[in-house]
């Protein structure tokens, strides 16, 4: 392998993946610029030089916000604040010689780490061989879009065949992307459309207070998706242009499309790596954000558990600990003392049922309306312009 860059003795910070809590991080150094001398050099490795805000990609799946409303530049970002932005993937760490090993084949050398690379769905072994393909995962989002992107280019040539969309995965995420496919795809299929959403729970999202879930059955049910509970996928099999799906229960779906928006996984190569993790295989951080096992690592996000004060993943954690994350790497550069993270134990949801309405439920209250979803537009827009108006 080649070496790209910095020798394992530099004082050098390197941010692993382009989520919300490093592009906040880096928003921070530019509000806050580190001492002259303090670090050589800090780099931004990202698997695009452009990161999808994921609050607002049901709503551009909906076609309520173009591409640029709900994409952070973060090019921009590391341009304003004088860090090296590397397009690049990870695929392993070497944390003996301080090393980020890169899918190009070259590593890239650092002094202290911080990673903020998300999550994907846990896809299971009988599904995986047509991820891809018939079935698109949820996460990673660039992936998500270009295949959205590809179901939109194809309608044209559809003909008159019934498009059948399966959605599997009944927490927020699979909620808002089944009611906002079913808004963009409606005008343009008609009663040719039919969209299955499976849950494998007794519940939609049985993790809320129990008014949300029940009422986002009503809202399914009058947009014509069907809702199928307590029904565990384990296989898909193509045959011909049409998805098999099994559920453990040994009943059959069949699909056109089908999108996977099932319960978060840790990238698989990070349980070699020598990172304490939990049994899910996500970075065990303490309440300063910095590994339990190596005090160079920090991380923060989907990819992190927090092992003192366990929370969902869910991305108001992931904006919630950028501040604090920039300030600790900036801490820790200066050898000056960590200071805590306190995670909210209750935390306001918004759900967009794209219908102009939307959920908001906080603890074990919950509020539907117009006015949710005119809030949430207002504090997802606002969340950009702070990337958008540097």
């Amino acid at each position: 392998m080649k070496v790209a860059t910095l020798p394992q003795s530099a004082q050098s910070l390197v941010l692993l993946g382009g989520g919300h809590s490093h592009a906040i991080a880096l928003r921070r150094l530019i509000q806050k610029p580190l001492p002259s001398g303090a670090i050589d050099s800090v780099t931004l490795i990202s698997e695009a030089p452009r990161a999808p805000y994921s609050g607002m990609v049901p709503g551009h799946v909906a076609g309520v916000y173009g591409r640029e409303d709900c994409f952070i530049d973060l090019q921009a970002l590391c341009d304003r604040a004088g860090v090296a932005l590397r397009v690049d993937r990870a695929v392993g760490l070497n944390l003996g010689d301080r090393q980020v090993q890169l899918a190009s084949g070259e590593t890239v050398g650092f002094r202290w780490l911080s990673v903020n690379l998300g999550s994907t769905p846990l896809v299971p072994p009988g599904v995986q061989p047509l991820l891809g393909r018939s079935i698109i995962a949820a996460k990673p989002i660039q992936a998500l879009l270009a295949n959205w992107d590809a179901l939109l280019s194809a309608l044209p040539q559809w003909g008159s065949r019934p498009l059948r969309l399966v959605v599997v995965g009944g927490g927020a995420g699979g909620v808002e992307l089944a009611l906002a496919a079913q808004r963009r795809l409606q005008p343009l299929v008609g009663d040719r459309l039919s969209i299955t959403l499976i849950q494998r729970e007794a519940k939609l999202l049985p993790h809320l207070a129990p008014a949300v879930g029940d009422r986002v059955a009503q809202v399914l049910q009058a947009q014509g998706i069907e809702l199928v509970l307590s029904q565990t996928i384990t296989h898909a099999t193509l045959i011909g242009t049409d998805t098999q799906l099994r559920a453990a229960s040994g009943q059959l779906f069949w699909g056109d499309r089908v999108l996977w928006a099932t319960q978060a996984a840790a990238a698989p190569w990070l349980a070699a790596t020598g990172l304490a993790t939990d049994p899910q295989g996500f970075i065990a951080v303490n309440r300063y954000l910095q590994s339990c096992s190596h005090p160079q690592v920090f991380a923060a996000g989907d990819v992190a558990t927090m092992v003192e004060q366990p929370r969902p993943k869910a991305g108001v954690f992931a904006v919630r600990q950028g501040r604090p994350l920039a300030d600790n790497l900036r801490a820790a550069i200066l050898g000056q003392p960590l200071k805590p993270f306190t995670a909210q134990k209750q935390f306001l949801s918004l759900i967009n049922l794209a219908n102009g309405q939307a959920i908001a439920t906080r603890g074990r209250w919950a509020f539907t309306g117009a006015w949710a979803w005119v809030w949430k537009d207002y504090l997802d827009r606002k969340f950009m312009r702070q990337f958008q108006q540097l």
